[in-house]
């Protein structure tokens, strides 16, 4: 079963609740809007293949969802196709794609950073020590919300943590993310282009582990 019959089925037994006389074809036309197509057709002719392929970020569209049901005469509630969007997310249902709105793509990147094992990251402060985390703060695109680059690029700010011998000190950070698109709204696994340490570390406490002795015999009489 491809990801968008699975989502079709998961959209059309929802909105069947409300609206007894939808039918499968016509929850399929919302759903394609939902993931940026005017039509089913559309959809079918230049994403699906991508959709079920390749695609990591469908980057969605609840008020064009929204607005294809009105069309189609099935006036649709913010509530009612926020219990959709709800119904679609699991990992499990999604099939390894976020169904994110572009917004959302901010966090994207700065996990995109935070889950790389990119040298260039490793290697700032290691003339000091191993690193201790990897923290991202802040990413700002450089595109115009609703442009949709073939690239979309952020700049995530953030630090590193390095554990020295004697001391402890957070690197501060930019880099450079990139997602490129594969589809109308969607975008593939996003890529860490640069690393930059743009300051002076700043010393910092570690935080202290919490040891359980409850294990040991003695300690949980």
């Amino acid at each position: 079963m491809t990801k968008f019959v699975r989502w079709s089925g998961i959209a059309h037994s929802i909105l069947a609740k409300s609206h007894h006389n939808i039918k499968l074809g016509q929850a399929r036309e919302i759903l394609s809007a939902y993931l940026g197509h005017r039509t089913y057709a559309s959809l079918r002719s230049h994403d699906l293949a991508v959709l079920q392929n390749q695609a990591k970020y469908v980057l969605v569209d609840p008020q064009m969802a929204l607005d294809r049901a009105a069309s189609l005469g099935f006036p649709l509630s913010i509530d009612d196709w926020h219990t959709v969007q709800m119904a679609l997310k699991p990992s499990g249902v999604s099939g390894g794609s976020w169904l994110i709105e572009e917004p959302g793509m901010k966090l994207a990147a700065t996990l995109t950073v935070e889950d790389s094992s990119d040298p260039r990251l490793r290697a700032i402060g290691s003339h000091i020590g191993m690193v201790d985390y990897n923290r991202q703060i802040s990413a700002s695109c450089t595109s115009l919300p609703g442009e949709l680059p073939l690239e979309l690029q952020f700049s995530v700010t953030g630090e590193i943590g390095v554990q020295g011998e004697d001391a402890c000190w957070a690197f501060p950070i930019v880099s450079t993310v990139i997602f490129p698109r594969l589809g109308n709204r969607i975008y593939g696994v996003g890529k860490v282009q640069s690393v930059e340490n743009v300051g002076q570390p700043k010393e910092y406490e570690p935080e202290e582990p919490l040891w359980d002795f409850s294990y040991i015999s003695g300690f949980d009489d």
